[in-house]
């Protein structure tokens, strides 16, 4: 009696490590999935670079602003900015003097919950990043030729270069 107690025992451990080794390897996101929502923003290039994890998602893409930009709403201002993302809109940080990081503290000292989440997202998705594309993020956060685009439906953090036409984006499951 006690082997076929301990039969189904085993069976339920040997299921449970099936099902975790599969959720290890599924990815939270599709290439093709945030090169379709960005592109309908972006004008997106060649993909650089693509990582996505259950926990994290990373990208590079070349990119410019597109016609459809005008699908997120450009502010001046952290205050006009959370309101829109109160109600699920895309924006376009466009504060002149400030880097994306600059904006990204911003919105957590005027939204803490919402903050944190934003910050958490792109802390997730340094995860996913080789070391010199954390560099070169780092880089490009702190630059006042970037800017900020936050899309709240997926938390996701993207911040478009200027002057290089390169575009990153970072989320990370919460």
């Amino acid at each position: 009696m006690l082997l076929a107690r301990s039969y189904p025992a085993a069976a339920r451990t040997g299921l449970a490590a099936l099902v975790l080794t599969g959720l290890a390897g599924c990815a939270m996101d599709k290439e093709t999935k945030v090169r379709a929502r960005l592109g309908n923003w972006l004008e997106l290039g060649v993909t650089t670079y693509f990582k996505s994890t259950n926990t994290c998602t990373a990208a590079l893409f070349d990119g410019r602003f597109g016609p459809g930009m005008s699908m997120v709403q450009t502010v001046q201002s952290v205050q006009q900015g959370m309101v829109l993302l109160a109600h699920d809109i895309p924006v376009r940080f466009d504060i002149e003097g400030q880097t994306p990081s600059a904006v990204l503290q911003a919105i957590k000292r005027v939204d803490t919950p919402r903050g944190r989440t934003l910050l958490a997202s792109e802390a997730a998705g340094h995860s996913c990043m080789e070391a010199d594309l954390k560099q070169a993020y780092a880089r490009l956060s702190q630059s006042r030729n970037a800017v900020l685009i936050i899309d709240p439906a997926e938390n996701g953090v993207v911040v478009k270069d200027r002057q290089n036409q390169q575009v990153f984006f970072m989320r990370g499951a919460l």
